[in-house]
């Protein structure tokens, strides 16, 4: 698959959530992050070094991205994501 240019939202910004947002990135995928919690300042920092925003988990954070990514921490029948389909 092809990530080139790729609206990419990752769902879940611990350990998973930063390798996937690191390897889209480096595919040149346009990459936003979401969390159900505010990142801590480890994650902040992981963020700001990267110039990718994390937003709350709210649908009118969601948007209207192309592709999206979850962590393994986050449920499949999150009510976001099944709004969503």
């Amino acid at each position: 698959m092809h990530f080139e240019g790729l609206d990419v939202l990752v769902i879940g910004i611990k350990r998973s959530g930063q390798a996937a947002i690191d390897l889209l990135r480096q595919r040149g995928a346009r990459v936003r992050a979401m969390s159900s919690q505010p990142p801590n300042t480890e994650e902040q920092a992981f963020f700001a070094e990267r110039g990718v925003c994390c937003l709350p988990q709210t649908p009118e954070s969601f948007g209207d991205p192309q592709l999206v990514v979850l962590s393994p921490a986050v449920p499949y029948d999150l009510p976001l994501l099944t709004a969503a389909r």
